[in-house]
């Protein structure tokens, strides 16, 4: 098992990285006799995205394998929110990972740590049904869209009082770059996140480790959308291209090959 410690700096002293490496380096020697493998830093301005969209968090998400563990100082140093959190925990224990945080007073690893994080999940989960509960009764347009982001490939339109989604060739063409880049130059995520990370999508929002490789699967697959929401015909007609477009590159990389 490999300990990877995890920092965000801040411009308040008493969470300096001094004082977090300090912290984890102190949590790790009480509770396994070892020290952190190594430390991986972000700057403070990374704070509203998510830990392993950031610089270090994505170059630490590259390294971690089953069994290992990761130590963060406090929940705010280390997530946006205390749902994120949760859920990233819970991604990476499926995956046979630890992320433990030395401000909550327990650990993951053990079975009075699985839990008080359970508890704590059950305390997230039924506030965040109250608020899904609030937000349903002040709803009020039935013109709004019921879905906040296209899927990948197309942009939301608005026709008469309804909302649906057409194609976009512009975000289409982003991903078979992505799919040239990751199939054909062999480049890791990381820098797949570097290169896509400016590159305009129809959602509006950022690119990030997990949708550019829900991305790279939806190209794959010709783009499929969501049933009822999209024609088609139209995925047939695009799944067509894209098996055409596996095809090219399969050929190409036996030619890397020779």
């Amino acid at each position: 098992m490999k300990i990877y410690g995890y920092i965000r700096d801040s411009i308040d002293p008493d969470y300096s990285v001094d004082v977090q490496r300090i912290g984890i380096e102190s949590w790790c020697r009480r509770n396994y006799e070892q020290q952190p493998y190594e430390h991986y830093t972000d700057e403070t301005p990374w704070g509203g995205v998510n830990i392993f969209d950031r610089p270090a968090g994505s170059e630490l998400f590259e390294m971690l394998q089953a069994g290992d563990m990761i130590v963060g100082y406090t929940l705010a140093r280390c997530f946006t929110s205390i749902q994120q959190a949760a859920r990233t925990i819970d991604e990476l224990r499926e995956r046979s990972i630890i992320f433990n945080v030395v401000e909550l007073g327990y650990d993951l690893n053990t079975d009075y740590g699985e839990l008080m994080h359970d508890s704590v999940k059950t305390w997230i989960t039924f506030d965040s049904t109250i608020k899904t509960e609030r937000i349903k009764e002040r709803i009020s347009d039935p013109d709004k869209p019921r879905n906040r982001h296209s899927p990948i490939g197309y942009k939301q339109v608005k026709s008469e009082g309804k909302s649906y989604f057409v194609p976009d060739e512009k975000e289409r063409q982003i991903v078979r770059q992505l799919i040239e880049w990751k199939d054909i130059d062999g480049i890791t995520w990381s820098e797949a996140l570097r290169r896509m990370i400016d590159k305009p999508r129809a959602s509006g929002t950022k690119w990030n480790q997990q949708n550019i490789r829900v991305a790279y699967k939806a190209g794959l697959d010709g783009f499929p959308g969501w049933k009822g929401q999209v024609d088609p015909a139209e995925i047939i007609q695009e799944k067509k291209k894209e098996s055409a477009r596996k095809r090219k590159i399969a050929s190409e990389k036996e030619k890397k090959r020779d």
